[in-house]
């Protein structure tokens, strides 16, 4: 690099400089070749027999110029024949190379000071070139450099005349006096090159290429900067598609190198033949430049200088494929300016050299499907739709296993997509079957496991026997049986290798692929050289890491939860454990290995002790993260049961069903409690593991508690008490005899009897000390959060919560039975860490309790003292069934009722169903209710009110039901009731679903699931009489006489005021009578979600160009959607089908990958619109409310002519055509919601709830609603929607307000780049000074660490009001997102999702991600970046559906902001979502640009950058007639 540099300089020079009349360079500099190639020919020549009549001739040159000098220069040039001949025996060209660096600095200072030297050196270098053949070491590197010199100077380039040379007209024939020949041997001929023009030998390009457009953006960028040698690195894991990118990539900037593209395949790793040598290589690509091969050097540094000097005039791309290690590719590497280098290669290699080093990983799930899906299609193979997802999968993401799978299929003619997936889902089957017609994955694997040493094969071979997705040091270790510090070396290698992904510092992920690999292939592969004690048994090695992780979890729980220090940890630890020194260490631990403990509860159990610890450990850990630890112990728990069923482990099986049933305790599901702990029972006696069975029996105790059945309970418990004897289990004997203390107790039984019982039995317990009780704590915590989710439903009474559910907690017994705790023994005491109940002396209420006096309507309480009856709940219950045990059957039908108001006694509904009164005015609350059900069939009574509707609609393979009705919510007191006649359809669990909307706007949504019982079979369905539970299906409301029923209701009384209006309803007194525990009805599940307070619904906007003519809402519940249409004061509302077709999903990916192509080829007209024009622009544009009006502002010829070539070209028609596809399969022809979008007009308003849907991801902006035109008509962009209609949808509903205050922080994360040269850095720039105007907070706001900053900030932004992000950004292997603000893609540079931080956004702000390289979610996965933000309580998020074009997606969120923060003239704020559609609007208007369908707002559009006051100020509620009461019989 030392020459290369030196010699970078010296060209330049050159080109600058004039000649004399002398035949120097002007400056007293003498050519750069010329002296290069007097250095390298002296540095040669040392090593002949010549070098002291060389060394001779050099000191002369210095005696002469610098007598001081020349005495230094002799012994120096001794001491370089020394290193010299010293590393011709070590193979080791760098110490030439470097020599000839330094005596060619030490040449041209010598030169710069004396003009006459150069004759000197001239004339030594005419000697050395036709010196003896015993100098050609150098002789042609020398003559190489003097060949690039003489044919720039006929290019132009002036020719120095050299002593003994002849007509400069042929520079290179040398003196008449060379008797050998040797000059002209040295003349290069006429090139291959020159006879067949610039070399062109890059492969084909992959007609299927797909996806990594940050890589080619690195290249492409490398290709614009050749200022300087430029090296790139691709570096990735065998299959991963390195050489399809370089290629691609040379064939997009092959324009660019006029004198040719170069592909060399160095063979790094070719299964069939050894790596190229650098010196065969150089010898075949200077024949080829026309160097004869006896004139070529003997040696490869050499060739590399006569090789760098052929290149030096050139531009041209090289190519070198599939490199061994960096000594193979330096001396290919060019080093002068013009010539881009591009290596391929699975190591990662660290020089000096590589300008830029671009990992290569596994592509995207969504791109891998892309790509399966185009290589089918390039055959002539139908697309492989969703299977195309697991086929990607089963790949692994590896590009190279998808074009096997892809051949695999086509070689079966009779096969579909399905086929393969079933075919590939054997791990061993699946290497044998991914292979092509040279190769398979198991040879290319295995091509890079065999460059690694016997010690490294051996600890890869361990690796693979990992369970988990990823694993650090420590884990390796002790799979590897070895040293922390040895395992961290091979690590270190195998990641440097390409066999292991680093994903976080210290943490690597192995591939699917060679996990598998590792696991099937031949264990003498690994092990040839291992001795036995070394290798172990697998199995045992297994069980040493299953060991491990159990002891350090265990530990690192108890630390967390700090029911241990660390210093009594310390010694159970295992050897090679991590440092616990506190509770974060060990909360970070269990976080960072969660995925890793998960995957040893699955791994097998013939040691089912150490696995039935570990998994208690982690669910136990899960229960304590809420309701995403509970589903993700649930996914565990289920995955962990089919894995053991699979392999036939029967205790195993008893394990998880006993977690699965403790976990059902904390879902709230105590009947599938009773049914999974039954089966762990008796799964255990089966398998003969009697400890296992006692564990379950107790666990089957406390559900049957909790389900009231208190005989079948104690009859539970004893058997475990006799269970746990047997098994020798002490503690869990003593768990068992004081839950039956405790039970005898308040019983008035005494405390002595079931102790005396079991006696016996315990007599002859041993008295070895127990492991630590986590099943015990894994029991409380389950009656804990079931405890939580009765709390919140608002079951618990107003004086306390149920007796029933109360976990561990209260005083434990000692030993004898007495109480530790303090009181006075009124009180039964609780077993210490036991999951137990309290005494039950009142469970059946207090019997002396009066009822309720007889209502009147004049007998009403003040609303003051109304407590707990004063808050307003969604109620539902049956009002014909007065027996708390009487279950629903199948096709009996009985009457629901839905009320808001006081707490029902016999209420179903749970959770967050409070409606706060501050939100409900005087009058009440208008509402309308869409009430919805596939399981049960749904009616309105005979006599309900004509408004109410009552529908069903039939899709896909089940018929909907549904009910539509309007209530009155008062502020205090009950509200109407409305009946509906529920009849089930199926046994097992019965599910209603009911939105509840003000003024249509989404309110409240409720999911109510009931059991359901399969119809009594002695009782036919037609014959029952009045007194049975159920009945025939009846359409009459329940008639009850007495008071107290379920069903019935007092009568309220309305009170009018003053002006007419109806004032608060009033509440008799009969409506709260003493409320003892009311029994349930099996579980039963409601979710309740608010979505926005009630005052800022019905927003009247006041900007006239804000409000739409017509507005179409859509709440979706496939099969059905409920239509809202409000034109001009009026509104129609119904229901409709609504099913997707089932090429929705293939159509979402086709409009994307259109849209996609449309940028690409129109970026740079997007690039064009300059900031300032915008500013002049906006002063003069007027936004309008009738979308149909012309703009009043012609638009620029140019502009409507890049527009009409656009309307014209083959990208905007397949953007017509795909968007016109998904508009049919999302809304199909003939149906209802078809013609209506048909028919709004431009301007309307539509907006989508589209929440649990799929596709999941619709880019709604892109359907297109016209007629394709025939082939040369334009397109009319009119017809997308996003250009045609106000459009938003909504896929994550949550609670929040529409305000954002303007007064809080509105935060913009902006791009910090780093090189000079960094055109997004240079547009981030010029964006910032544009946003300045609305005073943002731009961070970072320093230079030092800027990451962590940004990182900071994002995890905890508060307060905040909008976070605005202006940066690239990519999703990566595994749908992992990421950020870049800075120019390379270092960590520093980045932020991953991990970094941007978990916790809830207590402000809720706005996001609006504006990142050039993000491309929006396809329909089949979730966009994490946009969910993480939703999921965090973001109100709304803006996002792109494809890559933007930089300095275009600063413009547009310019305009944006200039309508979102813009008031009018009286000071009204402009909604976030209408921002963004005027802010399509503009572009159309101004620019003919379609580029606001790039963009995609998600969530609700009606959110302002205002105060709470002024939002609620726009609450302008439709007028109401007044309501129908319901009648009550």
């Amino acid at each position: 690099m030392l020459l290369d540099n030196l010699s970078k300089r010296a060209l330049a020079a050159l080109s600058a400089r004039t000649v004399g009349d002398d035949g120097r360079l002007g400056g007293g500099l003498m050519d750069p070749l010329v002296l290069a190639a007097t250095s390298a020919s002296i540095v040669g020549a040392l090593a002949t027999d010549a070098w002291q009549q060389v060394r001779d001739r050099t000191v002369e040159i210095f005696r002469h110029a610098r007598p001081d000098e020349a005495d230094n220069v002799s012994l120096e040039l001794e001491e370089a024949r020394e290193l010299i001949l010293a590393a011709i025996d070590d193979d080791d060209a760098r110490v030439e190379h470097e020599l000839t660096v330094t005596l060619q600095r030490r040449l041209q200072d010598l030169v710069k000071n004396n003009s006459s030297v150069d004759q000197d050196l001239h004339r030594l270098l005419n000697e050395l070139l036709v010196s003896s053949r015993s100098t050609v070491l150098s002789q042609p590197t020398a003559l190489s450099i003097l060949t690039a010199w003489a044919t720039q100077g006929l290019s132009g380039v002036p020719v120095v005349p050299l002593p003994g040379l002849g007509n400069p007209a042929a520079p290179l024939a040398l003196a008449a006096g060379d008797p050998s020949g040797v000059s002209a041997a040295c003349l290069p001929a006429p090139t291959v090159f020159d006879r067949l023009g610039p070399a062109r030998m890059l492969p084909r390009a992959v007609p299927t290429f797909t996806g990594r457009e940050p890589e080619m953006e690195q290249l492409l960028r490398a290709a614009d900067s050749i200022d300087e040698p430029s090296v790139c690195l691709l570096h990735g894991m065998p299959g991963v598609g390195k050489t399809a990118l370089a290629v691609h990539a040379a064939h997009r900037v092959a324009d660019r190198f006029p004198d040719g593209q170069l592909f060399i395949n160095l063979r790094g790793h070719d299964p069939g033949d050894d790596p190229a040598s650098a010196f065969q290589l150089l010898g075949s690509l200077l024949t080829a430049a026309g160097f004869p091969t006896g004139v070529q050097p003997e040696s490869v540094h050499g060739r590399a200088g006569m090789w760098r000097s052929w290149l030096s005039s050139k531009r041209m791309m090289i190519i070198l494929d599939d490199a061994a290690d960096f000594r193979q590719v330096e001396p290919l590497l060019p080093g002068y300016p013009g010539c881009l280098t591009v290596v391929t290669s699975r190591l990662r290699l660290e020089a000096a050299e590589v300008t830029r080093s671009v990992p290569v990983e596994e592509l995207a799930p969504e791109l891998s499907a892309r790509l399966f899906d185009r290589l089918l299609r390039h055959r002539g193979f139908e697309e492989g739709g969703h299977d195309a997802y697991e086929v990607a999968r089963l790949c692994g993401n590896l590009p190279l296993a998808l074009v096997f799978a892809a051949g695999v299929l086509l070689a079966h003619p009779t096969w579909r997509v399905p086929h393969l997936v079933n075919d590939l889902s054997s791990a061993q089957r699946r290497l044998t079957r991914l292979a092509g017609g040279r190769a398979s994955i198991s040879q290319v694997l295995s091509t890079s496991v065999r460059t690694l040493d016997d010690t490294e094969r051996r600890f890869l071979h361990r690796l693979g026997m990992h369970p988990g997705p990823e694993l650090e040091k420590r884990a390796a270790a002790v799979l590897a049986n070895t040293t922390v510090e040895y395992a961290d070396q091979c690590l270190d290698s195998l990641y440097r290798h390409s066999l292991l992904t680093e994903v976080s510092p210290g943490r690597f992920r192995m591939h699917v692929l060679l996990s598998s690999y590792l696991n099937t292939a031949p264990p003498e592969q690994f092990a040839d050289t291992a001795t036995p004690e070394d290798m172990g048994d697998e199995e045992e090695v297994r069980r040493r890491l299953v060991d491990y992780y159990r002891r350090t979890a265990t530990a690192a729980y108890l630390l967390e939860t700090q029911q241990e220090s660390a210093d009594a940890l310390r010694g159970s630890l295992p050897d090679r454990a991590p440092s616990l020194s506190g509770p974060p260490q060990a909360a970070a631990w269990l976080a960072a290995e969660l995925e890793n403990l998960a995957a040893c509860t699955q791994n097998t159990a013939d040691h089912p002790e150490v696995v039935a610890d570990l998994a208690t450990v982690v669910i136990a850990y899960l229960l304590q993260r809420g309701d995403e630890g509970i589903r993700t112990a649930r996914e565990l728990i289920e995955a962990g049961h089919q894995r053991m069923v699979a392999r036939g482990d029967v205790r195993a099986q008893a394990l998880f069903a006993h977690l699965s049933g403790l976990l059902a305790i904390a879902e709230g599901d105590v009947a599938r409690t009773v049914t999974d702990l039954d089966r762990a029972v008796r799964t255990s006696l089966d398998a003969g593991w009697t400890l296992g069975a006692a564990r379950a029996l107790y666990g089957l105790y406390l559900a049957l508690r909790l389900s009231g059945r208190d005989d079948e309970a104690l009859s539970a418990l004893d058997e475990a008490a006799e269970l746990f004897s047997e098994a020798g289990d002490r503690r869990g004997l003593r768990k068992a005899q004081r839950q039956g203390a405790l039970r005898e107790i308040g019983s008035s039984g005494s405390s002595e009897q079931f102790r005396q019982r079991h006696r016996p039995l315990a007599a002859g317990i041993s008295s070895v000390p127990a492991p630590e009780d986590f099943l015990t704590q894994l029991e409380n915590l389950s009656l804990h959060a079931h405890a939580r989710r009765v709390d919140q439903s608002g079951r618990a009474e107003a004086d306390g919560d149920d007796p029933r559910v109360h976990p561990a907690g209260e005083a434990p017994l000692d030993e004898d039975g007495a109480s530790r705790g303090g009181g006075s023994g009124g009180e039964p005491p609780k077993a210490e860490g036991s999951a137990g109940f309290p005494d039950d002396d009142d469970w059946e209420g207090d019997s002396t309790a009066q009822e309720p006096a007889e209502a009147t309507t004049t007998d009403v309480l003040p609303v003051h003292q109304l407590d707990a009856v004063d808050a307003q709940h969604i109620n539902f219950w049956f009002a014909d069934i007065a027996s708390d045990d009487t279950p629903l059957r199948v096709a009996e039908s009985h009457t629901g009722c839905f009320q808001v108001g006081p707490d029902h006694p016999d209420n179903l509904a749970a959770g967050d169903r409070v409606i706060p009164t501050d939100e409900i005015p005087d009058p009440g609350l208008h509402t309308r209710w869409i009430v919805s059900s596939s399981t049960c069939e749904l009616a309105l009574p005979d006599d309900a009110d004509p408004q109410f509707r009552a529908t069903v609609t039939v899709g896909g393979d089940r018929p909907q039901w549904n009910i539509d009705f309007d209530l009155l919510i008062p502020p205090h007191g009950q509200s109407e009731e409305r009946f509906i006649v529920v009849t089930p359809q199926r046994a097992g669990t019965a599910r209603i679903d009911a939105m509840v909307l003000v003024d249509g706007d989404p309110y409240r949504e409720l999911t109510i699931e009931f059991p359901v019982d399969e119809p009594l079979a002695a009782e036919p369905q037609g014959g029952l009489n009045a007194d049975s539970p159920g009945r025939p299906p009846s359409t009459q409301p329940p008639h009850t006489e007495a008071t107290g029923l379920p069903g019935q209701r007092p009568p309220t009384t309305v009170v009018a005021s003053n002006d007419g209006r109806p004032a608060a309803v009033q509440v008799p007194r009969a409506l709260c009578p003493p409320r003892s525990h009311q029994r349930r009805r099996g579980p039963v599940q409601v979710r309740a979600r608010q979505r926005v307070p009630a005052r800022e619904t019905a927003l009247h906007i006041p900007q006239g160009w804000q409000r739409a003519t017509r507005e179409l809402s859509l709440y979706v519940n496939p099969p059905t959607a409920w239509w809202d249409l409000r034109v001009a004061g009026s509104r129609d509302t119904n229901m409709t089908t609504w099913v997707p077709t089932a090429a929705a999903g293939q159509r979402v990916r086709d409009a994307q990958v259109a849209l996609d192509a449309y940028w690409q080829s129109r970026a740079q007209r997007y690039n064009l619109i300059s900031a300032s024009d915008i500013a002049k622009r906006l002063r003069d544009f007027s936004p309008r409310a009738d979308w149909s009006l012309q703009a009043e502002v012609a638009v620029k010829e140019e502009d409507e002519a890049a527009w009409s070539a656009d309307a014209h070209s083959e990208e905007m028609r397949a953007l017509a055509l795909a968007g016109r596809q998904l508009f049919r399969a999302m809304f199909p022809e003939s149906t209802d919601l078809n013609t209506m979008i048909k028919a709004l007009e431009p301007g309307d308003r539509l907006t989508i709830h589209w929440k649990d849907c799929t596709p999941q991801h619709v880019p709604w902006p892109l359907l297109f609603r016209g007629t394709l035109p025939r082939p040369g008509q334009p397109i009319q962009a009119h017809d997308f929607l996003g250009l045609r209609l106000r459009i938003s949808h909504v896929i994550h509903p949550g609670e929040f307000t529409r305000s954002l205050d303007n007064d809080a922080v509105r935060a913009h994360l902006m791009y910090w780049g780093g090189n000079p040269d960094d055109k997004t850095l240079l547009a981030a720039q010029e964006h910032a000074e544009e946003l300045s105007t609305w005073q943002p907070t731009v961070l970072p706001s320093a230079r030092e660490n800027p990451k962590a900053q940004l990182s900071q900030f994002l995890w905890d932004p508060s307060p905040v009001s909008l976070i605005y992000v202006f940066c690239e950004a990519s999703t990566g292997a595994g749908n992992k997102p990421s950020l870049r603000f800075g120019s390379t893609s270092d960590p520093c540079d980045v932020l991953q999702l991990t970094d941007m931080g978990v916790d809830p956004l207590t402000d809720k702000p706005l996001i609006f991600m504006n990142a050039c390289e993000t491309s929006a979610a396809e329909h089949t996965y979730s966009n994490e970046l946009q969910n993480s933000f939703l999921e965090r309580g973001s109100r709304a998020y803006i996002g792109s559906e494809c890559k933007v074009p930089t300095k275009f997606a600063a413009r547009f969120a310019s305009v944006f902001f200039h309508f979102l923060y813009t008031r009018d003239v009286n000071g009204a704020p402009t909604a976030a979502g209408e921002a963004l559609a005027q802010t399509r609007k503009f572009f159309w208007d101004e620019y003919r640009s379609i580029g606001g369908l790039f963009y995609s707002y998600v969530n609700d559009d009606q959110v302002f950058i205002a105060k709470p006051h002024e939002v609620a100020a726009m609450h302008r509620p439709s007028p109401r007639t007044s309501q129908t009461r319901a009648r009550q019989a």
